[in-house]
């Protein structure tokens, strides 16, 4: 099991130097941190692929002895933040650049919200890659939630206006989002399903914090969910 373990750890850091290159890891004067920002973005998303915590992981495959605060100060956790950020858009970029050039230009994109004390909004395909995810808190509706971020979001009207949103009855007069109707299109949206018990389990056992180890983890998941599906990966 630990081989197998680390096995998915190197192949996920692997992936992370291919798409983000090791020129993202600077040389600093000093001592050398104990676990660099690399290291700490795939232990992230080894932690959805695994349901482990961060530090469990760290303490397993880094150090036996190191301590909390090597992985979650708050400047580091900004830093692991925008790399994991910078690795998804790299790695969505690839894929939307074959989806705009394929046959099925007007796919329709999915999207799902979770309450945990926050509202999480995740936009996802039919294949369950997420393109998009933000959260507000709980006390927010869904629909001005998404208008919220469609109006501060170029992204997200890049995704609307390409290929289009899709939402259960919830979203009915929400000028953003065709509502599944058919058995057809629910079939089709059954993929956020899956979604929602992978990030139910994920958020239990990583004990998200607030603030911007929420994003990290957030972006751990997304990335892993897809592109390091727990299902084509042990088998």
């Amino acid at each position: 099991m630990k081989n197998h373990l680390c096995s998915l750890y190197q192949m996920v850091l692997k992936s992370l130097i291919f798409y983000l290159g090791i020129d993202q890891e600077k040389k600093k004067a000093g001592r050398p941190p104990k676990v660099s920002d690399l290291q700490l973005c795939a232990l992230f998303i080894l932690s959805y692929i695994t349901n482990t915590p961060v530090f469990t992981l760290a303490k397993s495959l880094i150090d036996p002895n190191i301590k909390s605060y090597h992985l979650f100060r708050k400047t580091r956790i900004q830093r692991v933040y925008r790399l994991l950020k910078e690795y998804r858009n790299r790695r969505i970029l690839s894929i939307l650049f074959a989806k705009l050039h394929s046959e099925h230009y007007k796919e329709k994109v999915k999207f799902e919200e979770m309450y945990y004390g926050v509202l999480v909004m995740v936009v996802c395909d039919s294949e369950g890659v997420v393109y998009d995810l933000w959260f507000h808190l709980a006390s927010y509706h869904e629909v001005r939630s998404l208008r919220i971020r469609y109006r501060k979001s170029k992204w997200l009207r890049f995704l609307v206006d390409s290929f289009g949103l899709m939402g259960d009855r919830g979203y009915r007069g929400c000028e953003y989002v065709e509502v599944c109707e058919s058995k057809e299109q629910k079939g089709i949206r059954q993929v956020v399903e899956g979604m929602n018990s992978q990030i139910k389990l994920f958020n239990r056992v990583s004990r998200w914090r607030k603030g911007i180890t929420l994003l990290a983890y957030l972006y751990g998941y997304a990335i892993g969910y897809s592109f390091f599906r727990k299902s084509q990966i042990w088998g």
